[in-house]
């Protein structure tokens, strides 16, 4: 899985402040196609 286009090994990774972009959206990656894009409020 990547998170903002970096990958991450740890199935037990917590989200953090500077995970976001724009400081509202993280884009998550699983796989070549498999896109999410999730927005924090």
């Amino acid at each position: 899985m990547t998170i903002n286009g970096e990958k991450q090994a740890d199935p037990e990774y917590v989200f953090s402040d500077s995970d976001r972009l724009f400081g509202r959206y993280t884009l998550l990656r699983r796989g070549k196609k498999n896109y999410c894009l999730v927005c924090w409020k």
